[in-house]
């Protein structure tokens, strides 16, 4: 599955730590799972996020790719 997740594309993903879907920007590929930059999360989610710094490591199993566009990152 990691062979579909670039750098810079958008991702819709699901975590334990979170009790809904978000949706973040792929920033850091490891073995088994990648770092994400949290963009749009249920605003229940909001204070976990702000702990998180808007930054989660995923699994790859966990993550729906959302645009095979790569977004640009600055």
């Amino acid at each position: 599955m990691m062979s579909n997740i670039e750098i810079g594309q958008v991702v819709e993903f699901k975590s334990d730590m979170l009790s809904c879907p978000a949706m973040g920007i792929v920033e850091k590929l490891y073995d088994n799972s990648c770092i994400v930059s949290v963009k749009e999360f249920h605003p229940e989610d909001d204070n976990k996020i702000h702990e998180l710094i808007s930054r989660i490591v995923v699994r790859y199993r966990d993550i729906q790719v959302q645009s095979s566009e790569v977004a640009v990152v600055a």
